[in-house]
């Protein structure tokens, strides 16, 4: 029966293209952006729909980010922090901290807020973007390659 094994042959090929082209494509959305503005462009989309494990995939899970706080007027630095994924993530779950900053409902100011559908953030040098409407340029993303994607390193943000 040549012709039954052929069609067995072909069903499970079948198979297992639909299996692959079923993957997790939160996280293949991420990992295909070759570029920083693709990168960004993802983030600023993932933002907006307050994906929080998309967001998640933007940061490295190996090495920490730089978070940078400025205060308005001064641009005097009011916070470094150094963050890693596992403190992001334990915060995601449990809704407080990093969750916050990302994610709550503007109450006078939150990062949130400077992410609308469709507006690209304004490039600063090769891999770092600053908010259209950040007078200081101190509200800003920088990225770096990582593992064949683009992560996060460093947020500033201008805050009161």
């Amino acid at each position: 029966m040549p012709g039954k094994s052929r069609m067995i042959q072909s069903g499970l090929m079948l198979a297992l293209i639909l299996a692959l082209t079923g993957l997790d494509w939160s996280y293949g959305a991420a990992a295909a952006d070759q570029t920083p503005d693709q990168a960004m462009r993802s983030f600023i989309d993932a933002m907006v729909r307050k994906d929080k494990s998309a967001v998640l995939d933007f940061f490295s899970p190996t090495s920490p980010w730089q978070y940078i706080g400025y205060e308005i007027g001064s641009n005097k630095v009011v916070a470094n922090k150094m963050i890693t994924y596992q403190m992001m993530a334990k915060d995601f779950a449990n809704r407080k901290g990093w969750y916050s900053f990302f994610f709550d409902e503007p109450n006078g100011y939150t990062f949130r807020v400077n992410f609308r559908p469709g507006e690209m953030w304004n490039k600063k040098g090769r891999n770092t973007f600053v908010y259209p409407q950040s007078g200081s340029g101190n509200t800003y993303v920088t990225w770096r390659p990582e593992g064949g994607k683009w992560v996060i390193t460093k947020i500033g943000e201008t805050g009161p």
